[in-house]
């Protein structure tokens, strides 16, 4: 359950660099008021920080699994469980998740275009609760899954 991914060591210290050298989304975060209708950044994990989104919306949302967008670390670990646990409860992003209606993806287009940003659609709102993975064979995907807990003792 605690397994760790391996990284070699270019890609630890590319890692590092991102981790104390993030790129902050200030100018898409105010690009995006009044037309996201909710917006979080990706500090612990997608999926916990979605979550938190489904929890105070009173929505489920449904993240189609082979939609995120990768980086060249995550795309080489994808395959393996700890890869995917780690694309998907991984923290420290500080990439933006939000949501938009179906009708503003014109704008999203614009939007990423004008601030040379790329956006990506990864998945859909609805009625329910909770986020469910869905995989490339548009099947549910089963993973346990835990996002950074600022509560809890480390292990």
């Amino acid at each position: 359950r605690n397994a760790r991914l391996a990284l070699d060591e270019v890609d630890y210290r590319n890692a590092l660099m991102r981790l104390y050298e993030p790129t902050p989304r200030v100018q898409l975060g105010q690009a995006l008021r009044g037309v996201a209708t909710a917006a979080i950044d990706i500090s612990d994990g997608l999926v916990g920080d979605l979550g938190h989104i489904c929890a105070l919306s009173g929505l489920g949302a449904t993240v189609e699994v082979p939609l995120i967008p990768l980086s060249a670390i995550g795309a080489r670990h994808i395959a393996s469980v700890e890869g995917l646990r780690a694309v998907l409860a991984g923290g420290d992003d500080y990439e933006l998740c939000f949501t938009a209606p179906t009708n503003a993806r014109e704008s999203m287009e614009d939007l990423s275009e004008m601030l040379d940003i790329p956006l990506t659609r990864i998945g859909r709102m609805h009625k329910g609760r909770g986020v469910s993975l869905q995989g490339a064979d548009g099947k549910p995907l089963e993973i346990e899954l835990q996002g950074f807990d600022h509560f809890s003792a480390p292990a």
